[in-house]
């Protein structure tokens, strides 16, 4: 399954799937590595590093050398989710040990920082260890006034089982940090 419609990267690259997956074949990928693939691609194609990247990444799901959400250090789940609430509210909500108790109740976030961007707007980043050592990134972005959205990315997973255990786990953990933020 690819992420990126066949209409798109035909349109970006001037090769459908069908035709970089045959190419790929055809160079001898599936008994190479990640990098060798998109070193291969980066030498013979005029890509710019997005597109080497998603190239290489579609032939390694199709040919089965790479599961869906999975990355090089294990798997990856985002869960994102827009609140009818400030950007600054929301994230006092995800740092204030006291507030974060009532919608993250139990987990504590063991940060190793917590900072400001500026990046065509005031957004905020919060990244985290979770207990299990697995790597938790909680991004909060404004949209406009008094509306803010929050992605979770929730990485290192182990198993591709994982997946989905989080992505239900932090869907319920933002419905009540949105409620308590919307009140």
């Amino acid at each position: 399954m690819t992420v990126v419609a066949d209409e798109s990267v035909l349109e970006r690259t001037g090769r459908s799937w069908t035709e970089w997956f045959e190419l790929l074949d055809a160079a001898g990928s599936r008994g190479m590595s990640h990098q060798e693939i998109v070193a291969l691609v980066a030498r013979r194609y005029a890509l710019d590093p997005w597109w080497q990247q998603a190239v290489t990444v579609a032939y390694e799901r199709a040919t089965g050398l790479r599961a869906m959400h999975q990355r090089a250090d294990g798997f990856a789940v985002g869960v994102t989710r827009t609140m009818a609430a400030s950007a600054e509210r929301v994230f006092q909500a995800i740092t204030d040990e006291f507030v974060r108790e009532a919608w993250l109740p139990g987990q504590p976030l063991l940060t190793s920082g917590m900072r400001r961007k500026a990046n065509g707007g005031n957004w905020r980043v919060v990244r985290a260890s979770w207990r299990d050592g697995t790597r938790v990134i909680i991004s909060v972005v404004p949209r406009g006034t008094g509306r803010a959205q929050v992605q979770v990315e929730h990485e290192q997973l182990r198993t591709s089982h994982d997946v989905e255990r989080y992505r239900a786990f932090w869907k319920a953990r933002l419905d009540l940090l949105q409620e308590l933020c919307e009140r």
